[in-house]
Parts: structure tokens; sequence; C-alpha cells
């Protein structure tokens, strides 16, 4: 069941004080009888909500379709014929909500935007990415304030996988994004509403947020604890201080579970910190990684 014909029958054209307008009649033939106005209004040749005027090698950009009436003219045992009235005006014409001046918005290019978010973060090391301690050697209890630079990317789509959304928020970038490395772009959301395009039929704008972590996005806590691993006893032994005291707090350890003397510098679990053996310390990779290009947005500028 479709429309299998569209035919332009007259053209007429109004002109007053308050502006000009056009009334253009078509004849739409469909191929069943079930099929009624919304299939006839969607067919190939009908001109859209907010479409400019065109008849024959006339037309005038300057008015655009606004109403729309369907009536049906003939009808058999296969077939449906309907009368098509178009109306066509250059005067203000309002837009109904959820609907944009174009025939496919998901056909429209994405809107990308960018911002920055305030945040706190653990004051763990100075600009130097040294450790932050105290004239004792332990770290403060204390935050720092911060920003993370957003990227967001507004999209149209013909349908939505709420799966998916639920299967890539939150997670990190597991390859080149943007220009930026892997696990230095985190998805925090991505709300979604459903629309409506000019001739009734829905589609989805979902809206994506990523937070940029330059550092990455992965877990990086300095290498300490109320406990040291014994590798003779076999057995995990308490820290002590520099008196030999169970410690009163957590103290550094030597990145291979070993206690390190307290006047040590801290390690940092930082793809960048040695242990005491000369291994790289690597950060703890938390969040899971997606491949972003597969939500359909722009992956570059």
């Amino acid at each position: 069941m479709a429309v299998v014909s569209v035919k332009t029958i007259k053209a007429s054209a109004r002109a007053d004080s308050g502006g000009k307008s056009y009334t253009v009649v078509y004849d739409v033939e469909t191929n069943d009888v079930s099929d009624g106005p919304l299939e006839v209004s969607q067919a190939n040749g009908i001109p859209v909500y907010l479409e400019p005027y065109a008849f024959g090698r006339e037309q005038d950009n300057g008015v655009k379709r606004d109403g729309i009436e369907i009536d049906l003219r003939d009808e058999r045992d296969t077939r449906k014929v309907y009368r098509v009235v178009c109306t066509f005006t250059n005067k203000q014409v309002s837009t109904p909500p959820g609907v944009i001046e174009n025939d496919d918005p998901v056909l429209l290019p994405p809107d990308i935007s960018g911002d920055f978010v305030s945040t706190e973060i653990p004051l763990l090391k100075d600009k130097a990415g040294d450790p932050v301690l105290n004239s004792a050697g332990y770290p403060f209890e204390s935050t720092d304030d911060d920003a993370y630079p957003t990227l967001v990317i507004a999209k149209n789509f013909n349908s939505i996988s709420l799966p998916l959304l639920a299967d890539y928020v939150p997670s990190v970038n597991v390859n080149e994004f943007w220009g930026l490395e892997p696990r230095k772009a985190k998805l925090v959301k991505a709300p979604w509403q459903r629309l409506f395009k000019a001739n009734g039929v829905p589609y989805y704008r979902i809206t994506f947020e990523w937070h940029i972590n330059w550092q990455t996005w992965d877990f990086m806590p300095a290498d300490a604890g109320w406990y040291w691993y014994d590798k003779t006893l076999v057995r995990y032994s308490r820290c002590v201080d520099r008196d030999g005291i169970p410690a009163a707090r957590v103290m550094p350890l030597d990145g291979e579970g070993q206690q390190q003397n307290p006047d040590d510098t801290w390690k940092y679990w930082d793809g960048v910190s040695l242990s005491s053996n000369n291994d790289l310390m690597p950060s703890f990779k938390i969040k899971r990684e997606r491949n972003f290009a597969l939500l359909g947005v722009p992956t570059s500028l």
C-alpha cells in the first residue's frame, strides 16, 4: 500500500495589503483503500510545511506552505483518490513546538559547543607534579578547585537505542577522539527527547556531553596504606611511624608493597612514578572503554 501518483491540477494566487498567497491543488492516488490522509501528506510531490511555493516553472522562495487540506475524492475496490489543497503565504508563519524549518531535521548537521565545569579534586600534587605534603611529610587532607573542559554534541536521529546509551554512559574513549588520546574524554550524560517532523513522523534529539581530563580518567591514588606486605613472613604487617610505633595514619609504600621511609617522596599510580624496583607504576583503569564513533557523532573538528 502506497501512493502511486501525484498530479498537480491547478494553482491560484491572491494579493492584498497584508501580503500574497498561493493555492495549489493536487490529486493523489493510492493503491490500497486502507491508505489515509497521513500517507497522502507524506507523499513525494506534496509540499511539506514551510516549503517554498513552486508550480511548473514558477518558484517564489519568499512564500512558504502554511496549510493543507485533504479530502477523499474517489474510492474503488483497490484504490483511493484524494484531493489535496496546499496554501502558501508570505505572512509570518509560526512554527509548531518541536518542528524546525527543514524537510528532514535528521539531515541537519549536529550542534557542537563546549564549556567548563567547576569541580573539587583532592589536593595531591603541585603544578610541577610533586606531592603536596606538610612539614611532617604527610599529605594535606584538603581539596582544590578545578574545572574540566566539556564537549557537547546535539544531533537528531530517526531512532534511539536506550540499551546503547546505557552501555556508553559513563565510559571513556578507547581511541583518539577530537584530538584526545584514549581515556581522556568521558561521556557523562546523554539526555534525549522525542520531537516531530513537519509531516508528523517522530525523531529523536540526543545531547551527548563529554568531560575532558588531560591526565586521563584513570584512578591515580598515592601508594599508601595502614599495612605493608612482609614477603619473608608472607603476611601483612602494620605500618609504623618514625619511632617504630604503629602508625596513627596511612604511611607511604614503595610501589612493591613495602613501607617507605616516612621522609621519602610519596609515589603515585600516575604512569610516571617508579617503584623501588624501577618499574613504572601503572594507574587503575576503572571506566569502561567505548568507541564513540559508533554513536554516529563527529569524532574530530
